[in-house]
């Protein structure tokens, strides 16, 4: 058993080459193997990628500058992850390509597959443990918040007026033209929301408005927790009772990640 545990040492020693949390060394002694997100260094440099085609990112159309951004992350995704693709493909390892992230989720990872990815550190910035994590209370908490009833029609609620929300309509801006993403345990599609809802919308559809991350994989919103669209909400809910949100003209997008009971993992 010393000697095991020796070895085990000795290979972490190893991985010192790039990032290894210590919660996954933890796993991997305990357990010897474990679902990893592997990071990658090459991060893209927006600006400077703009000042090389002469554009400025801030007077941009949005769709071609979303598909500029698209592009870019694709290829730095494909450039810094090559090798280590490769690699993974011949060891007949399990995992999923992020190209938004530049990172690769490897299931049921063991010591000698993160032995051998000391090979690629110079592309490599840290690999990490995915664990279910519960970042909001259960639905409970949610749904005790929508019996709140409102007591005037047109009223705008407190929250807006504290933040001086109101102030910023009274100068024509209520959000008009922009869209909003929320990435949370997803949205209904309450009264107060669906005429803002993009996918809604001439041109667009749910394939583009909306991702449920979760096994569930969903193909139209829903919210089985509340938090999602309670965000949505004083983001941009509106109505003829009372204005919620501080944007109400605005636009949204939803991701769902959280379960109902608002776990879930980052490489969600």
């Amino acid at each position: 058993k010393k000697m095991k545990f020796i070895i085990l040492i000795l290979l972490f020693v190893q991985l010192y080459a790039f990032s290894i949390e210590n919660n996954l060394r933890s796993a991997l002694l305990q357990k010897g193997q474990a679902r990893v997100l592997i990071n990658f260094k090459n991060a893209v440099d927006f600006e400077a990628e703009a000042k090389k085609i002469g554009m400025d990112w801030d007077n941009m159309p949005e769709s071609p500058r979303g598909k500029l951004v698209v592009k870019l992350l694709k290829d730095a995704a494909k450039a810094s992850q090559a090798e280590t693709l490769s690699f993974l493909n011949k060891a007949k390892s399990h995992y999923t390509q992020l190209w938004i992230s530049n990172s690769i989720i490897v299931e049921q990872a063991d010591y000698s597959l993160l032995t051998k990815l000391k090979n690629f550190e110079s592309e490599i910035q840290a690999v990490e443990l995915i664990e279910q994590i519960q970042l909001i209370n259960d639905k409970a908490d949610g749904a005790e918040r929508t019996k709140k009833s409102f007591k005037k029609k047109g009223e705008v609620e407190a929250g807006v007026k504290w933040v001086k929300a109101d102030q910023v309509w009274a100068k024509g801006y209520k959000g008009k033209g922009k869209t909003v993403g929320v990435i949370d345990t997803g949205a209904f599609l309450h009264d107060d929301l669906k005429a803002t809802y993009r996918g809604n919308m001439p041109g667009y559809s749910n394939k583009d408005s909306w991702l449920d991350a979760t096994s569930l994989r969903r193909s139209e919103p829903y919210d089985d927790n509340i938090h999602g669209t309670h965000c949505h909400g004083t983001i941009g809910a509106s109505s003829d009772e009372m204005t919620v949100g501080v944007a109400p003209e605005s636009n949204w997008i939803s991701c769902k990640f959280l379960t109902a009971r608002g776990g879930g993992s980052m490489a969600d």
